[in-house]
């Protein structure tokens, strides 16, 4: 995704085959700020970019079984996802 737009969001759709708490790997540039991570309506967790250049930050959730939506919703305009990766912890 590249330069969200303030209030703007984007949705994966995943499948998560045991349930637990992930790491979630985000490659973010583009501008200072945070952006949250939510599950429907509810808020997973927070993940606050502090430069400008091309960075992974990292945060976790827990994720039941089972195939679900993953909202990313930026704090800021021009924030940047290069890519996010999901690891079971």
């Amino acid at each position: 995704m590249n330069k969200f737009t303030y209030q703007a969001w984007i949705d994966y759709s995943i499948q998560v085959d045991v349930a637990g708490t992930y790491n979630l790997a985000f490659r973010v540039g583009g501008a200072i700020g945070s952006f949250e991570i939510q599950k429907g309506d509810q808020a997973l967790a927070s993940v606050t970019s502090t430069q400008k250049d091309w960075h992974t930050v990292n945060v976790s959730v827990p994720l039941p079984a089972g195939a679900q939506t993953i909202r990313v919703r930026p704090g800021a305009s021009n924030q940047s996802i290069n890519w996010i990766e999901f690891t079971r912890r």
